[in-house]
């Protein structure tokens, strides 16, 4: 698996910013290549909640099922996503002195063994999910600090 662990701090207070992640409307979004969440097991989005994704990555539509791991209220939001692909993401929340909030990620993504032999000595991948995080987390800033 390759591991992505990334923070930003984002103008928003930490309530806003948790509620726009465990929003499932936003994950599509904020998440590179998120192309569809449905299928949503309970509204409250309460650890062991389960859902069905579509992916969209190198032209390929990638579907598979997720699962909320951990959800403390301002603070702790996890899923596990399997499929061909599979994801693990954890987003912890701190405020910030200024009244924003701090956000670390923390991801983990399954590199399927033919793309391993493929680009294994190249670091492609790492770069592209590197990105990926990145896109993510720069995402959730700007929309969590728009008007």
């Amino acid at each position: 698996m390759a591991h992505m662990s990334k923070k930003i701090t984002i103008n928003a207070p930490v309530e806003k910013v948790f509620s726009f992640i465990t929003t499932p409307v936003n994950w599509t979004r904020y998440v590179t290549h998120l192309m569809e969440v449905k299928d949503i097991s309970s509204p409250g989005l309460e650890k062991g909640t389960t859902f069905r994704w579509t992916y969209r990555k190198f032209g390929i539509n990638l579907h598979g099922k997720g699962e909320i791991t951990e959800k403390i209220k301002d603070h702790k939001f996890g899923l596990k996503m399997k499929g061909v692909v599979p994801v693990e993401e954890s987003y912890t929340l701190a405020p910030d002195k200024k009244k924003g909030t701090v956000l670390y990620a923390e991801i983990d993504y399954g590199i399927p063994q033919k793309v391993i032999d493929i680009i294994s000595k190249t670091g492609l991948i790492e770069k592209i999910y590197k990105t990926d995080a990145d896109n993510i987390l720069n995402r959730i800033k700007i929309l969590c600090e728009e008007g």
